[in-house]
This record gives structure tokens, C-alpha cells and sequence, in this order.
């Protein structure tokens, strides 16, 4: 049976409340409206991370972190990894160990330093390089104070106003809490981050279908904070635009087109390249003469079953029955429908290429026509 929720105020206390608006506004009067007015909320789907997140894979992590540089308005600045050496002490920042960490941001170069012993699931990942890319946005524009948890709580604020609130919310190497006092490893609290998150759906005005879109992704603890937020935000009295002292809705910055801010990601093509290398890295075979196929070169996944095996199976087992037992022949004849229903309920990934149906495996090559398959779902393998 699972447990009873907490009875405690999901919300955070009004004073609470007010700050994560005051630091809003405050964010908004000094770096500009149109991250939160314009700019879409970074979602963690294949949408916007197109190449697969595979976190063993040194390349794949510069390119989450390029990615979101470019998401931040920061595509002028370099990447550079610098690897801690096994068995070294772990990064610290606040009162948290991490596995990425910015190092330094000078010139066009921004330097991170890599535990990769402290690498955990994809989402833990991303959340880390969103955290780390927004440090690099408050050092370049002047934002960082002295005292480091309130730092990281205004990164935190940073984070909803740049679109990646999400993100963050994410990485499960947070300590969620439906209380709102306890913090986070660093930053706002689970309450207090959801109810920033909630003030920027608001502000945007989605529809129903995206709201119960990102409250989904959310899970159900943040979901549910998430939910309880908006609702205390449609009940206010106060307009947030009025709150977050924003200018009137016809004097807006046009709503950047998610499609179109994809296609312009100048490492699209990159990232098909990344995705086919890193198949071949995890494959035991490695890559073979026998592919000929642009390495690049994609297709989404088609679902089969083995029913055909089955029932291939169940008439071989059906005559050597027959043949070896006096009078099982009725038996023999029903062994080729248990096979075909039996079949029928195994799932095998098929090349969704033309002309082509191989059973492959999933962000590995194509043994037929050397096509890397990848499923169409979530890119976080």
C-alpha cells in the first residue's frame, strides 16, 4: 500500500512566495522581458535534445552542455572538460557533490570540471549541466553574490526565468520535499521551485494540454505542487503582470517558434553524427565494412512481435510430438496456435528504414542496412 501524503501546506509561505516574485522582477528590470516572455521552456524531450544522452559518453556530455549555452543566448562560448582523476575527493558547490562543475569563465572559453565517478541517471545529467550553464549566464552578466546559498537559490530563479525550470526539476539527485522548508542539496525548495515554474506557465497563458504536459513531467510530487501553484496564481488579485512590473501584453516580444529555433541549432547535424558514433561505441562489433550507409542516417523504430518464430516453433514441436508419442497428434495440432499467441506478446525492435525490417537494437546500427535506429520517444537512454 503506498503511503498517505504528507499532510503539510504544499505551498511555501507567502513571505515565501513573494520572494521567489521579487526576484523575478528584479531579474526581469536587469537582464530584459524577453527570456521570460519569448523564450520557450526547454523541455527534457527529444524535441529539444535531439542526439541520445548516453552518460557514460564524454562527447555526448559537451554537446548537452553546448546545447544549453546556445538555449541561454551564450552559442559564442567554448566548451572545455577538464576529468577529475578516479578516487578523487568529489566536487563540492553549497553543500552538495556533483559530478559537473563550472571551473572558470574566461574569453570565449567556459571551463567545467567532470567527476565522472559521480555521473548518475540522464535526467540527474542534464540537471546538472542546466544548473552549471546558468552559472555561466549570472557570471557572464554580473549576477553572482557573496553568500553562496543565496546564490544558488538566485540561480535557481534564473534558471525558471531562462526557461529551464523544468530541467531542473528533472534530476532526481535532488532531495524533493513536499515541505516547504526544507531546501534543496543547493537552491529553492521542491515548493518554491514548482511555484516558480508555475508563475512563468502562467505568464505565458498555456493551454490546458500543456499545462498537464509539464506537470507530467514533473512527476508526482513536483506535478502536484505544480498544480497547487497555479491555482493559488489564477486566484490572486493582482495581475503577475502587474506584480513582476512587466509591460503591457500588445508591447510583448514575439513568442520564439520552437520549430524554427530547432532547425536553426547549428549542431543538428552534429548531434545525427553523435548519435551514430555513439552507437558504434556501444557496439561490442564496432563498426564493419559492410556499412555503407551515410553514418548519420537515422530511422525511428517499428514494433514487431515474434509470432511468426512462434508458430514456426510450435509446428516443429507439434511433429516431433506426434511423431514420438502415440495419439498426441491433437496436442501437436494445438502447439502452433500457442506458439503464434505466445509470439504475440514478445515486442522486438524492427529498422524502421525503407525496405528495410532487420530486428536491431535500440542506438545501435542496422546489421542489414547500417541505419542507426533510435526510437521516437525520449531520447535519454
Amino acid at each position: 500500500m503506498r503511503a498517505s501524503q504528507p499532510t503539510a501546506d504544499p505551498l511555501p509561505s507567502p513571505s515565501q512566495r513573494e520572494w521567489v516574485l521579487d526576484q523575478l522582477a528584479a531579474i526581469c528590470k536587469r537582464r530584459g522581458v524577453e527570456p521570460i516572455l519569448a523564450w520557450p521552456l526547454i523541455l527534457p524531450t527529444v524535441d529539444y535534445f535531439p542526439a541520445p544522452i548516453v552518460v557514460s559518453s564524454d562527447r555526448a556530455l559537451a554537446r548537452i552542455l553546448r546545447r544549453l549555452l546556445w538555449y541561454a543566448g551564450l552559442d559564442e562560448l567554448r566548451v572545455e572538460l577538464d576529468f577529475i582523476a578516479e578516487g578523487a575527493a568529489p566536487l563540492s558547490f553549497g553543500s552538495s557533490e556533483f559530478a559537473v562543475q563550472l571551473a572558470s569563465v574566461e574569453g570565449a572559453s567556459c571551463r567545467f570540471a567532470v567527476h565522472r565517478d559521480r555521473i548518475g541517471s540522464a535526467a540527474d545529467l542534464v540537471a546538472e549541466c542546466t544548473r552549471e550553464v546558468v552559472r555561466v549566464y549570472r557570471r557572464r552578466g554580473g549576477l553572482e553574490v557573496d553568500d553562496g546559498e543565496l546564490d544558488a537559490r538566485l540561480a535557481d530563479i534564473t534558471a525558471v526565468y531562462l526557461g529551464f525550470g523544468v530541467l531542473l526539476c528533472a534530476g532526481s539527485s535532488r532531495t524533493w520535499s513536499s515541505s516547504a522548508s526544507t531546501r534543496m542539496p543547493t537552491g529553492l525548495s521542491a515548493a518554491s521551485l514548482s511555484f516558480a515554474v508555475a508563475v512563468w506557465c502562467c505568464l505565458r497563458d498555456p493551454s490546458e494540454g500543456e499545462t498537464a504536459a509539464v506537470e507530467a513531467l514533473l512527476g508526482d510530487e513536483l506535478g502536484r505542487l505544480f498544480r497547487a501553484s497555479i491555482a493559488v496564481l489564477e486566484d490572486s488579485d493582482q495581475p503577475l503582470i502587474t506584480r513582476l512590473a512587466l509591460p503591457p501584453r500588445d508591447e510583448w516580444p514575439p513568442v520564439d517558434d520552437i520549430e524554427q529555433l530547432i532547425a536553426m541549432q547549428s549542431d543538428n547535424q552534429q548531434d545525427r553524427e553523435l548519435a551514430a558514433e555513439l552507437a558504434f561505441e556501444g557496439s561490442s562489433s564496432g563498426p564493419t565494412a559492410t556499412h555503407t550507409t551515410d553514418p548519420s542516417a537515422t530511422a525511428t523504430t517499428r514494433q514487431s512481435d515474434a509470432r511468426t518464430e512462434g508458430t514456426a516453433i510450435g509446428i516443429a514441436a507439434g511433429a516431433v510430438l506426434s511423431a514420438l508419442v502415440a495419439g498426441s497428434w491433437p496436442l501437436g495440432l494445438l502447439l502452433p496456435f500457442a506458439g503464434f499467441v505466445v509470439g504475440k506478446t514478445i515486442a522486438r525492435d524492427r529498422c524502421g528504414a525503407q525496405s528495410c525490417f532487420a530486428r536491431v537494437r535500440l542506438n545501435e546500427r542496422c546489421p542489414k542496412c547500417g541505419t542507426l535506429a533510435i526510437r521516437e520517444d525520449h531520447p535519454w537512454v
